[in-house]
């Protein structure tokens, strides 16, 4: 498992018709202590404008292995800037809880709420997910998923993957 990583990286621009030279810095940095705290970050600058295009920045804090919580920013220039975050308990049996939401911060508030509980049905995972939207429409779902085959089938959740996941 790797606790720390660091990336630097440099596109050069080799064009006849445009202006050769750099044209984007782009850095990476990840932090992952197993039983507390992953954090992870990519950024790129773009040397033809002289500001930011893009952050990417992620945190997750494990309270406990049944508790977490993590957050995400992530922005792009001239689109959007939207803030994520997820909590999830499994303190129960067979049972685990989270919380979804999503949040523009451009200035038209949250886009998405998310509450889901799965339980554990011995070779099965049932979900049962309920979904509020900006324009407050509300969606509900039941789903079923193979243990042994978790990535097989459909689905209709929003997730957020943070760093280390």
């Amino acid at each position: 498992m790797e606790f720390f990583g660091c990336g630097l990286g440099f596109n050069y621009l080799f064009d006849g018709i445009q202006k050769e030279g750099f044209k984007n810095l782009i850095f990476d940095l990840k932090l992952d202590t197993p039983k507390f705290l992953s954090f992870s970050t990519k950024n790129s600058y773009s040397f033809a404008r002289h500001t930011f295009t893009s952050s990417t920045n992620d945190i997750t804090f494990k309270f406990n292995p049944d508790l977490s919580f993590s957050a995400g920013y992530y922005y792009r220039k001239d689109y959007s800037k939207t803030i994520i975050t997820e909590t999830i308990f499994s303190g129960l049996k067979k049972w685990k809880f989270s919380y979804y939401n999503r949040f523009n911060a451009d200035g038209s508030g949250f886009e998405e709420h998310q509450f889901k509980i799965t339980r554990d049905l011995h070779c099965w995972l049932m979900d049962v997910i309920i979904k509020l939207d900006e324009d407050n429409n509300v969606s509900f779902y039941i789903g079923f998923k193979l243990k042994a085959f978790p990535k097989v089938g459909f689905n209709f959740e929003t997730s957020y993957h943070g760093p280390g996941r």
